[in-house]
């Protein structure tokens, strides 16, 4: 059994594979002052609560965006399991070109996700990655990494509203009962949903213009469950798209000391 470890802004995501096949799946919440034996505790504490033993984990890829983190985390992972442990960064195969200015700018998460749309579901793809930021991902008709936008998440949206005004609430956002809203919590909720969903087929039509192709659409991450079957858009959702390419990144490293 191989585990997948990614270490995102909002949340910490184990995923652990047989082969493929996706087994089990815990998520820590990201706390940048969690020290190694508080991490090791948590993870001894998920393992124990699904019946499966540390010693069944043969490898570890490892995926971070969370620096300070990494030091207390890769500690504990390394005190937990007898395992070969793969940090995802320089060097490390893909199968991913990157036609793009700065790759080294390129956070783990994204490439992560862009293994898993070209190996999973082919090329050329936009992938939507609806995190704590919404992240366009554009794989082109040669199966490269060739373009991104970066937008707010619906959650940091909602909380800047409420960090930045006197009067507005703090909002739970879940998915709207109809469109028009009559409340205050209803017209905060309703008008983060609604304009994402207007502004994701926006998006995706200016990629149609300005590559002058069809392209799938793969829509994932934390928040996309909120806007699932709201798009007039053709697209498929798959919400463990990025722990999905972390393990095929783990078959592509296998061999490697």
């Amino acid at each position: 059994m191989n585990l997948m470890v990614d270490v995102g802004n909002s949340t910490i995501v184990l995923a652990l594979f047989k082969g493929e096949d996706l087994v089990n799946k815990f998520k820590i919440k990201t706390d940048i002052h969690m020290s190694e034996s508080e991490v090791e505790m948590e993870i001894r504490s998920l393992f124990s609560s699904s019946s499966i033993a540390l010693s069944e984990v043969e490898a570890v890829v490892y995926s971070s965006v969370v620096p300070v983190l990494n030091h207390s985390i890769k500690e504990a992972l390394a005190s937990l399991f007898n395992a070969k442990i793969i940090t995802i960064g320089a060097g490390t195969k893909t199968g991913l070109p990157l036609v793009i200015d700065s790759p080294s700018e390129v956070g783990n998460d994204l490439i992560a996700d862009l293994v898993g749309a070209k190996f999973i579901y082919g090329y050329p793809a936009l992938i939507i990655d609806m995190g704590t930021a919404t992240k366009f991902l554009f794989l082109d008709k040669n199966g490269a990494f060739s373009s991104a936008h970066i937008i707010p998440g619906l959650v940091k949206s909602a909380n800047s509203l409420k960090d930045s005004t006197f009067l507005l609430p703090e909002v739970g956002l879940e998915k709207p009962k109809g469109f028009l809203a009559k409340n205050t919590i209803d017209a905060i909720n309703n008008g983060i949903i609604y304009s994402n969903v207007k502004m994701i087929e926006g998006m995706a039509e200016q990629y149609q213009k300005a590559v002058g192709y069809d392209f799938k659409l793969i829509l994932t991450g934390g928040c996309a469950n909120l806007i699932a079957d709201m798009l007039d858009l053709d697209y498929t959702y798959d919400e463990n798209l990025l722990v999905k390419g972390l393990n095929i990144i783990l078959e592509k490293n296998q061999n490697e000391k």
